[in-house]
């Protein structure tokens, strides 16, 4: 998703520092929350299912909140995905981290490289 229209201008802020700091194509943008303008999420290309999930709250001492999320598995094989962490960041350094450390977290069986390979 590269239109963002529905969004806040700080959820767009945020999408082009991540790009810009990131890279284009370290993450897409997803939004499975289209009535909220200041909700957004960034999964990894490789596998969607490794999602942060960001929403903003303006003036507040901690605006951003993040729901990491990973493809289900285990006890969680019957849900749409598995909880990971989940916290407020006040550093937009910090949750910039976050997201990329998160990206990383593609389980090997389900990269796009792997998947070439078979």
């Amino acid at each position: 998703m590269d239109a963002v229209p529905t969004k806040d201008k700080l959820v767009v802020a945020l999408i082009d520092t991540l790009r810009s700091r990131l890279g284009s194509d370290a993450f897409r943008v997803v939004d499975h929350w289209p009535d909220d303008p200041m909700a957004v999420g960034f999964a990894s290309p490789q596998d969607p299912g490794v999602l942060a999930y960001v929403s903003i709250t303006p003036g507040a001492d901690e605006p951003y909140f993040v729901s990491l999320e990973l493809p289900p598995d285990d006890e969680w094989a019957d849900h749409p995905y598995m909880p990971g962490d989940e916290r407020n960041e006040c550093a937009l350094d910090e949750l910039v981290a976050m997201i990329a450390g998160h990206m990383r977290k593609v389980r090997p069986d389900k990269s796009v490289e792997r998947a070439r390979e078979s």
